[in-house]
């Protein structure tokens, strides 16, 4: 049984702490609690690591075992060892150094953070994972930002922030209005290029629900400009982007705007503002959609992943093949360049593909 003793004393604790002020006090209150745990037998828990993480902290990471009605079960959690050799036993889902050399303990009631002398330095109900150096924290159901060395950048007085991977700025909701901030400003950065890795800086931007989870687009003014309502959004490089509603997928424009219906299985990375739309999971058919709509009809069972440029025809071009049909060309944009009469298309040579018609070669591009 004593295996399962650190559970039984985190749910104490915890227990016993609910109807506490959610204040430093409360925080103070809640790591003397734990600092005062009895010695564990170390049978309740395996060590698989001791990570030092600065001069004051190392973390130690274990694995923690407990009574599951009758079943021995397991989870990975984690613990603290202080240069003074004062100790937080393994009881935490994750602990996060900060470059201000202070950590966030998180796994308990509310997230508490402290300095290299145990003290309690702020408290709060969640932090968000670090993005780009900058993580969203709530507290008493209003929203702030940090920095990944606990500097607070916006304070903790929006009802809603959004920090994610595709944004380049922040959006922030007060009062019932949107503001962008721009991250390299807060970060105190130069402003980087427009371009990374080639890609164009996105002109829409996305917004997440933080109690339905469905997606809004934005617009870089941080301009609301469509409801709550699709499950996923990417962006493409060219400052459109591609919505999902029910699994399925559609086009929307720089605007906002829904150019396609929301009715592909996928939508393939193309090439230019030029994109291949896919319906049916069994039986795929293929067309080529973009900001100005659907290019073509979904009419065909092949295309190339990528269009394939020509120096000869000075541009670019698919090899398609229609569903029950033959094999010929389509410009960039969808128009046809050749018939579609080709038992075959070899583009071995992409200047100059060659179409078989019978048992002839056919150059198609001169």
């Amino acid at each position: 049984m004593s295996r399962y003793v650190l559970i039984a004393f985190l749910f104490l604790i915890s227990s016993k702490l609910r109807a506490q002020d959610h204040s430093l006090s409360y925080g103070k209150y809640l790591l003397d609690s734990i600092k005062q745990l009895p010695a564990i037998d170390t049978s309740g828990y395996s060590i698989d690591e001791i990570s030092k993480v600065s001069e004051n902290f190392k973390i130690v990471h274990a694995t923690v075992y407990y009574d599951c009605n009758g079943d021995e079960c397991f989870e990975s959690r984690k613990g603290l060892i202080t240069s003074k050799q004062d100790t937080l036993p393994p009881i935490f889902e994750d602990i996060i150094p900060l470059k201000n050399g202070e950590l966030v303990l998180i796994g308990l009631q509310k997230l508490i953070q402290i300095n290299s002398g145990l003290n309690v330095t702020k408290i709060y109900d969640h932090l968000g994972s670090f993005v780009k150096e900058l993580a969203v924290f709530t507290k008493n159901d209003l929203y702030g930002l940090m920095n990944v060395s606990g500097e607070i950048l916006l304070p903790l007085e929006y009802t809603y922030i959004e920090n994610n991977e595709d944004n380049h700025v922040i959006l922030a909701q007060k009062d019932g209005e949107w503001e962008a901030f721009d991250r390299n400003v807060l970060l105190k950065k130069e402003k980087e290029d427009e371009f990374s890795d080639w890609e164009l800086v996105n002109t829409l931007l996305k917004v997440q629900h933080p109690k339905t989870y469905l997606w809004s687009v934005f617009s870089r003014e941080a301009k609301q400009l469509t409801p709550f309502k699709y499950e996923d959004i990417k962006f493409t490089n060219y400052g459109d982007a591609t919505a999902s509603i029910d699994g399925y997928w559609g086009m929307i424009n720089e605007k906002g705007k829904e150019v396609t219906e929301i009715k592909y299985d996928e939508i393939r990375r193309g090439y230019g503002v030029t994109y291949i739309g896919v319906q049916g999971l069994l039986s795929e058919k293929y067309g080529l959609v973009s900001i100005e709509g659907e290019l073509t009809p979904i009419k065909y069972s092949q295309i190339t992943t990528s269009a394939l440029q020509s120096d000869v025809l000075n541009g670019y071009y698919w090899v398609a093949k229609e569903v029950k049909g033959n094999w010929g060309l389509l410009k960039l944009r969808g128009e046809p360049l050749t018939a579609f009469i080709y038992d075959e298309i070899n583009f071995d040579d992409q200047d100059r593909p060659k179409g078989l018609m019978g048992d002839k070669w056919i150059e198609l591009i001169k």
